[in-house]
């Protein structure tokens, strides 16, 4: 599963957009940047040179249409030391139309080692071919894609639980690489789909069977009380997985 896109529109502040910057280049891969790994500490210093950002001129207003086509060129060059490149447009609302025009084919068909950030107050002011090329997060970074991670995370174990014993097997290898900040959050999702679920069968909704809404209740709350006991990632992920996959 892949936690990040290559696009971003952060309604945020500017530290929301370097955040997410190191974010992206970091050795550990996770929602938000470990902060000790070498990309982290150089994006931290603002001398990464794999992250670039393009700003107005101190005598412009605007972020010019030649400034958009230099970033399309040098977006094609392959990063320097981290495994991407990024590029931040701050603020992104000084991008005119034509310079905005002048991004589309690179947010359509990037190279695979690009990632930009728009970093933006007002996301409104983009051209709508833009913002429909991006993934919006506002506030908290970290928080927002987190967030989509264990949204993501609940809707393929409860497709994997729904094709048998062979696909939970599978998707419980990609559990376990879950941060441990981020089980009771999963879990708590899952709480909520079972909840739904078992609504939606009580209105006639036979999708799945209620043998399967009540071991998917005892399941994720007997992983809840292993979390309470420290249990790690791997073994809950297993216990759940197992539970599923007997149903």
């Amino acid at each position: 599963m892949e936690l990040y896109t290559h696009a971003y529109i952060v309604a945020g502040s500017s530290d929301d957009a370097r955040n997410l910057a190191a974010a992206l280049i970091c050795e550990r891969g996770g929602a938000e940047p470990c902060g000790v790994c070498a990309h982290c500490r150089k994006a931290r210093a603002g001398i990464h040179p794999d992250i670039e950002t393009v700003t107005t001129p101190r005598d412009k207003r605007q972020i010019s249409i030649e400034q958009a086509r230099a970033l399309v060129a040098t977006a094609n060059i392959a990063p320097n030391e981290a495994h991407a490149r990024v590029f931040i447009l701050d603020p992104a609302d000084a991008l005119g139309v034509n310079a905005q025009d002048a991004l589309l084919q690179l947010l359509e068909d990037p190279p695979e080692h690009v990632q930009l950030i728009l970093r933006t107050d007002a996301p409104g002011s983009l051209i709508a071919t833009v913002r429909s090329r991006c993934r919006v997060v506002t506030g908290s970074v970290a928080k927002t894609v987190a967030t989509e991670r264990v949204t993501e995370l609940a809707d393929a174990f409860l497709d994997a639980a729904r094709h048998g014993a062979a696909a939970l097997t599978r998707f419980s290898f990609e559990l376990e690489k879950l941060d441990r900040a981020d089980v009771a959050p999963f879990l708590d999702e899952l709480r909520k789909r079972t909840a739904t679920l078992a609504r939606d069968y009580a209105r006639g909704d036979r999708t799945v069977s209620a043998e399967f809404i009540a071991t998917l209740r005892r399941a994720v709350g007997e992983c809840a009380e292993y979390l309470e006991y420290n249990v790690g990632t791997p073994h809950i992920a297993a216990k759940l997985c197992a539970e599923l996959s007997t149903d």
